[in-house]
């Protein structure tokens, strides 16, 4: 019976289910085989702001992790940092003008940023409407990233001071998001690999020059229409972002033998994938056909997104303003209960409403960022998912009446315990279809209904000061809808509230 399966399950309730093992196919029923599956996402640039997209590609990789454990298969989680490329040595430039030790201790990403503004800003001043790669600053700059790629020790243990104290950053965190990473790689494992693979496109005779720039490329042919060369080197003779991410995935295949790939990027780099395929396919790797379809997994951008501190976004700015504002909306409802420590509350309530925020629409879908909305105890949010999951707590402590494990579900008769059963029947294909479709929404979706039938129910199924029979299997009820609400918001990446 359903009701015992959930409680008998647990906290695995909805994943040990046979809706992920079995398939369809031409002969009949067919076992689905358990897969390899690595996801890259969040994949922040060091030394600038971890903006919107970012945390939508955090949010939605993370959540798409989950549901891929939880149908069966065996996930590695990347995250890929923007850790390399001619930035760097602007900034180090911009670090012997502008750098203070004890800011990039204190607030190192912000103290990046700042001094990588600040550079900038002199390398537009000396341009003066001209060409900005020609400036003295911007030459000081491209001359030391030669320096970095060449093995430059004084240059590459900066790096790598840099590199550490912003890991350290985004590790905090991520930890407040409830995210996390199987491993942390980096543009810079692969500059060495991209030349091995600028010598195997030149062994194989792909590899092609620009006559008037001196720009190594790869010629796409008919794969891309008008966009047929794919830049892969530059005219002084160091690596591209696409060079060095060719060599990331052929690495990664022999490090995991994957069977799938997914790298969720925002809708803009589609154009991107398109050539690192085209490229893979010239380059006749063997296993680039059962992962094309599904190896960009785009998603929407976010407008609107801003904090007190301006419209340059960092996730910690984020995740604060969040707390700040649901803080602010606790003290000011004269219905909030006394909880043990309401700052911990907040936190979890803020980081609640930015995760939901950024899975509640289909993710191509481009949505402009409300404080309002996201706040909304009401409304459809992270907020109201905590409220049911809460209030369901709720009861449980004060209906005065214990779980037995003998109970009648014959007693479920009103309509509003019945469609909330069957809403419970549905939650294996909520997990399942949200993997299959790539598409987290489905999953959010069915949590909100859950929490709409579950406070209806509430609203007119008592327990206290019923008879054992009816208390027992509206208990029941209840408490597999707050597992299976506590199950779904743990997929999510969300931290379950039972006191609000």
């Amino acid at each position: 019976m359903l009701l015992h399966s959930v409680m008998s399950f647990g906290e695995r309730y909805g994943q040990d289910s046979e809706v992920f093992r079995y398939k369809r196919g031409k002969g009949g029923i067919e076992e689905v085989p358990h897969l390899k599956v690595v996801f890259e996402y969040s994949s922040p640039n060091i030394a600038k702001p971890f903006h919107a997209g970012h945390l939508r590609s955090t949010v939605i990789g993370h959540v798409l992790a989950n549901l891929c454990e939880a149908s069966g298969h065996m996930v590695t989680r990347l995250n890929y940092l923007g850790d390399w490329g001619t930035q760097f040595g602007l900034l180090t430039v911009g670090l012997k003008r502008y750098g203070n030790s004890e800011a990039l201790k204190s607030s190192p990403m912000e103290h990046l940023f700042e001094v990588y503004v600040k550079v900038n800003s002199d390398v537009s001043r000396e341009a003066e409407g001209g060409n900005k790669t020609s400036t003295p600053t911007q030459r000081e700059g491209l001359d030391i990233f030669r320096q970095l790629e060449n093995g430059d020790t004084t240059y590459l243990d900066q790096w790598q001071e840099l590199r550490d104290l912003s890991v350290k950053e985004y590790r905090n965190i991520y930890k407040r998001l409830g995210v996390w990473f199987d491993e942390y790689h980096g543009e810079a494992m692969y500059v060495r690999s991209a030349q091995d693979v600028i010598n195997r496109w030149r062994n194989m005779g792909l590899l092609e020059f620009e006559k008037d720039t001196g720009v190594g490329y790869v010629d796409m042919g008919q794969h891309l229409g008008h966009s047929s060369r794919a830049k892969v080197l530059k005219s002084d003779g160091t690596s591209l972002y696409l060079t060095r991410d060719i060599a990331a995935i052929l690495d990664r295949f022999e490090r995991y033998q994957f069977d799938k790939i997914h790298y969720v990027v925002d809708s803009g780099q589609v154009l991107y994938f398109r050539q690192m395929a085209a490229v893979l396919n010239r380059m006749q790797t063997p296993w680039l056909n059962k992962v094309r379809d599904t190896l960009h997994v785009p998603f929407g951008r976010v407008d609107g997104m801003s904090t007190r501190r301006g419209n340059v976004v960092f996730l910690k700015d984020i995740l604060d303003e969040s707390k700040s504002r649901m803080l602010q909306t606790i003290y000011s409802k004269e219905t909030s209960k006394p909880v043990d420590d309401v700052d911990s509350v907040a936190d979890v309530l803020g980081v609640s409403a930015v995760i939901v925020q950024g899975l509640k629409e289909k993710r191509q879908k481009s949505y402009t960022f409300s404080w309002e909305k996201v706040l909304n105890f009401k409304s459809d949010s992270g907020v109201f998912l905590q409220y049911s999951h809460a209030r369901l707590s709720s009861l449980a402590e004060n209906c005065g009446v214990s779980l037995s494990e003998d109970f009648s579900a014959g007693c479920l008769t009103e309509p509003e315990a019945q469609r909330l059963v069957l809403h419970l029947t549905g939650f294996d294909t909520a997990i399942h279809e949200a993997y299959q479709e790539l598409e987290p929404c489905i999953l959010v979706q069915y949590l909100f209904k859950l929490g709409h039938l579950s406070n209806t129910a509430l609203s007119c199924l008592q327990v206290k000061g019923q008879s054992t029979d009816t208390a027992q299997a509206r208990l029941w009820l209840f408490m597999c809808s707050r597992q299976t609400l506590r199950n779904g918001l743990h997929l999510l990446g969300i931290q379950p509230l039972d006191k609000m």
